[in-house]
């Protein structure tokens, strides 16, 4: 895995073990967060590998940064970055699953992401796939905040990828795909 990751990524090899090893740091620490009672105040995290290592937390108003950062292994902490988020946590998870019904009602193979900084949705769908039968399926009122791309779309459990995001409800913290 790590020549993989050093051959995407140009890093040495070194490197590439590192920074594969903080990212499992970085996930486990970001599940601990999430569980704990700053997690209400999570709106999405990311994983950056380029250019540079960075694990980017965007938050609402209330977000305990201390608290977050003392919770981090200590060798983490200088990678971590925190942004206030301009949309909150149930407004991105409500427009996601109005985007996700839509699409799924339309019958359409996609793929979802949302990125917090540009506030925009990424749907992926099929090469060659109709956009504007994309278009067409998506909620008027989030239409203008969604972008349309080529590439790997979500088809059944065993073959999800990236897009995770976690939601807390009366049975506790999961994890959820995109």
């Amino acid at each position: 895995m790590a020549e993989a990751y050093a051959a995407t990524t140009g890093a040495p090899k070194s490197k590439a073990i590192e920074q594969l090893r903080l990212q499992e740091q970085a996930v486990s620490w970001v599940n601990d967060l999430v569980s704990s009672s700053v997690g209400e105040t999570i709106v999405d995290v990311e994983i950056r590998h380029a250019p540079g290592f960075k694990v980017v937390v965007f938050y609402e108003n209330g977000f305990e940064q201390q608290n977050a950062t003392r919770g981090a292994p200590v060798e983490l902490r200088r990678y971590l970055i925190f942004r206030s988020a301009k949309k909150d946590k149930n407004s991105v998870q409500t427009e996601r699953r109005q985007i996700a019904q839509a699409l799924r009602t339309a019958r359409i193979p996609f793929g979802l992401g949302y990125e917090p900084e540009s506030e925009r949705f990424i749907v992926t769908i099929p090469d060659g796939f109709d956009e504007q039968l994309v278009r067409n399926a998506l909620p008027s009122a989030v239409a203008a905040n969604v972008e349309i791309k080529t590439g790997a779309t979500s088809v059944d459990s065993a073959t999800l990828y990236g897009g995770w995001f976690y939601e807390k409800s009366n049975s506790g913290t999961h994890c959820t795909a995109g």
